[in-house]
């Protein structure tokens, strides 16, 4: 008996779980109890999600319409949403040169300006007055009362020296002040939505043979090694004071005080400050101040953070080019506010060279205040158009190039930073508030009508530049292409170790891989092109470059991007390109039955419609295989 009641207790022992055991069991029930709360979480973290969403969708369809006419930058309000205007139509203008507000800025008839907001609000001033009269229509000219200039513009010291905020490209928004006898102090305001404070010009008046200080307080931790550039003519669109003239002897790099290498500038118009100096703080929002002082030579000059490249500068250069036999200047249109518009093509003087030959394609200044993009791309032109060597008289014969060094007058002439460069993309889900700008319609029928006439249009190149970096060349985007990646990247790497070897610096990280959505490259993708996004910089925090060297950097540039187009990865990039055109113009045929119809700006929105389709969508529709058939007979070439 004893031996039978023993037994039991042993198996009973023998059944419990020890502690190694105990420990496991209780480590997975506490990982099955985190991950339920995990789910928990989420569940929770969805609903809140979808009641967020069901919100934010009822919300927008009670929202007032009036709210899109907000203003992206203080500068020029958004046109009233609405029916998008024909191409051809004219908004009110208003003249706003007597000012000093740099050109005209557009408005809504019977507008009272001291009450439009944004840029307007700083015009809303004690003591001025700024109403605007009713007109009958959007073509009649609005008559304006004239608008003395704002005190917050131009401001005097004690000894009579003056800063003026009255140039062409200043921005409108900064405080300034006399702080004391020839010292200044410009006060940057936080950045805004679209904002990005890079740029600053104004002009120094009554001040010959005197050491001015001026301090620019709230700007970025970039700026600390920015050298400004002073000259002694006060006129920003005088070709004279941009011009850059072989110097014999020019002298080595110096080193300034604050960091970089600053170059010779004895044969231009710009030279650099005496002193900058910046506090070695960093304030609020990760601002600092920096301290300019320059003894100036003339009783009115010019200080800006880089050469500016003016609207009124670039007309004066396109006049002087207009004339040359291998430039055609297309005047495609105007702007918002009346600037003209203009595309410079070099090369492809024939009908057949148009149609054969390969096309690059070079724009700057979607951002407005980005100078360095401008010279850049005069630097190609220049050196396409004058042939001045061997090399570039045999590519003004076998490439044809196109050219936009200012692509938003309107917003350079305000010094603004961002205002047409996503407007280029009709397709959108709340029609109703689409705000197309004028300078997008314009550019696209251009381009436009060059591909439908079977010119080529093959690399787009946009340039930028940055606050400041330590390079002066970096290919910031390539687009996504999986079947082109080989050809992408090596027509960047050839270009990039050109530049290199040129003696630039240039950034070795991996390039970004996006399609620059709603700008104007991503646009010309529509006609097949390929898009590159540059980045060039006259402000490296190691060397700055003068104008001559970022000229030349666009020469370079240009130069390799010609030869490899001409090489056996070229010749593979045009396969590509002409099978996409070839299936754009099928698509056209198909929709419209021929390339005049309908009008210019629908078919600007068709062409990002259709460019979403595709033909077996279409396969089994009877109309539209007839129209496209009898199309067909008159543009065999689509075959």
């Amino acid at each position: 008996m004893p031996r039978a009641t023993e037994e039991p207790a042993k198996d009973e022992k023998a059944k419990r779980p020890s502690r190694a055991q105990l420990a496991k069991l209780r480590a997975a029930r506490k990982t099955a109890q985190e991950k339920a709360k995990q789910q928990t979480n989420r569940r929770m973290l969805i609903a809140a999600s979808a009641v967020l969403t069901l919100l934010f969708i009822v919300g927008l369809s009670y929202w007032p319409s009036s709210s899109s006419n907000t203003p992206a930058y203080p500068g020029v309000p958004t046109p009233t949403a609405g029916p998008v205007q024909p191409a051809n139509s004219q908004p009110s203008i208003v003249d706003l040169s007597s000012s000093g507000q740099a050109g005209n800025h557009i408005l809504s008839p019977g507008t009272d300006i001291s009450q439009a907001g944004g840029f307007n609000s700083f015009l809303n001033q004690p003591g001025t007055t700024t109403l605007v009269s009713t007109v009958g229509s959007a073509n009649a000219a609005p008559e304006v009362a004239p608008v003395p200039d704002d005190p917050l513009l131009t401001v005097s010291d004690s000894t009579g020296v003056r800063l003026s905020l009255n140039v062409e490209g200043a921005a409108r928004f900064y405080d300034i002040k006399a702080v004391g006898p020839r010292h200044f102090r410009v006060t940057f305001p936080p950045e805004g939505p679209n904002e990005y404070f890079s740029w600053f010009i104004a002009r120094v008046e009554n001040a010959a043979g005197q050491q001015v200080q001026i301090d620019i307080k709230g700007v970025r931790r970039h700026w600390r090694s920015q050298t400004p550039v002073v000259c002694s003519d006060d006129d920003p669109s005088a070709l004279k004071n941009f011009e850059s003239r072989p110097v014999s002897n020019p002298r080595k790099p110096v080193e300034a005080a604050h960091g970089p290498l600053l170059p010779d500038t004895s044969g231009e118009q710009w030279h650099f400050v005496d002193e900058v100096t910046n506090d070695g703080k960093t304030h609020k929002r990760g601002r600092i101040t920096l301290h300019v002082k320059h003894t100036y030579k003339s009783d009115s000059s010019l200080i800006a953070i880089r050469p500016p490249y003016t609207p009124s500068y670039h007309e004066n250069y396109l006049a002087s080019i207009e004339s040359d036999p291998y430039v055609t200047v297309h005047r495609v249109g105007k702007s918002e506010l009346g600037r003209p518009l203009s595309v410079i093509q070099v090369g492809g003087l024939t009908e057949t060279a148009r149609k054969e030959n390969p096309c690059l394609f070079l724009y700057a200044r979607e951002h407005a205040d980005e100078q360095d993009g401008s010279w850049t791309v005069q630097g190609a032109i220049d050196w396409l158009r004058k042939g001045e060597t061997a090399e570039a008289r045999r590519l003004r014969d076998e490439i044809t190039l196109l050219a936009i060094p200012l692509l938003d007058p309107d917003g350079a002439a305000l010094g603004m930073h961002d205002r047409i460069m996503t407007t280029f993309s009709y397709i959108t889900t709340v029609p109703e508030v689409t705000q197309e700008r004028t300078e997008a319609v314009h550019y696209t029928q251009f381009l436009t009508n060059w591909v439908n006439a079977e010119n080529r249009l093959d690399i787009v190149h946009t340039y930028h530049n940055p606050g400041a970096a330590g390079w002066h060349f970096q290919c910031a985007m390539i687009e996504p292409d999986k079947e082109r990646a080989a050809m992408l990247n090596s027509l960047n790497n050839a270009v990039t170790r050109d530049v290199e070897s040129s003696g630039y610096r240039v950034d070795t990280r991996p390039v970004k891989k996006f399609y620059a959505h709603m700008r104007l490259c991503k646009w010309c993708r529509h006609y097949g092109s390929m898009n590159y996004g540059y980045e060039v910089n006259a402000r490296s925090t190691k060397r700055h470059l003068n104008l001559g060297e970022l000229r030349q950097l666009g020469t370079v540039i240009l130069s390799e991007s010609a030869r490899q187009l001409h090489g056996p990865r070229g010749n593979s990039l045009i396969t590509d390109i002409d099978a996409l055109r070839l299936q754009r113009a099928r698509r056209w045929l198909m929709h419209y039955g021929d390339f005049d119809a309908p009008d210019d700006y629908t078919r600007l929105k068709a062409e990002d419609v259709l460019s979403v389709k595709s033909l077996p969508e279409w396969t089994e529709d009877r109309e539209l295989l007839g129209r496209l058939n009898d199309a067909l007979n008159r543009y065999p070439q689509y075959r």
